[in-house]
């Protein structure tokens, strides 16, 4: 099942439910992909893994948010990467916030909130690239064994034979 943005449009009652029939469905063997925008806190962690991308590059591949344990996967990775989530926050929007910054802060034009942004793209893609998260997806997406070769010869296609 691929579905581009189910909840927009939605109140927030609305989406949870939309996002938890969804999270049945995977539950049931369903392959789900969707694209979400700016889930709430109580949305994201219903997701089994997120893929955060930025300017056509991963900046993260893995397990949501668990505010449940010990360990929460995705706010570990920002915290290691120098981006701590702070207490209360909703995990996506302070992701999105650092993926994202577009914004000028005082005295800072275009340009350089620019700069920014594309500065904290690649210092994630680059934490990403050096993490377990990143060997563990590349052990699942080895490459696929080469074919056999084909059992035809060229004789075979020529049309006077």
């Amino acid at each position: 099942l691929f579905l581009d943005e189910p909840t927009s449009g939605l109140d927030a009652a609305s989406a949870l439910m939309v996002v938890e029939l969804l999270k049945r469905q995977a539950t049931a063997g369903k392959t789900v992909v969707c694209v979400i925008h700016q889930p709430r806190a109580s949305i994201l962690p219903l997701f089994n893994h997120v893929l955060l991308m930025a300017s056509g590059k991963t900046v993260y591949y893995g397990p949501s948010c668990d505010f449940s344990g010990e360990t929460d996967p995705l706010r570990s990775f920002f915290a290691e990467a120098g981006h701590p989530c702070p207490a209360f926050e909703n995990p996506a929007d302070h992701i999105l916030d650092i993926i994202n910054t577009t914004e000028t802060a005082k005295g800072e034009g275009e340009e350089e909130a620019l700069a920014k942004r594309e500065e904290n793209v690649t210092a994630l893609c680059a934490h990403f690239d050096k993490s377990p998260l990143r060997a563990e997806l590349d052990a699942r997406n080895s490459p696929v064994r080469p074919r056999s070769p084909c059992p035809l010869r060229p004789s075979d296609l020529d049309p006077k034979n």
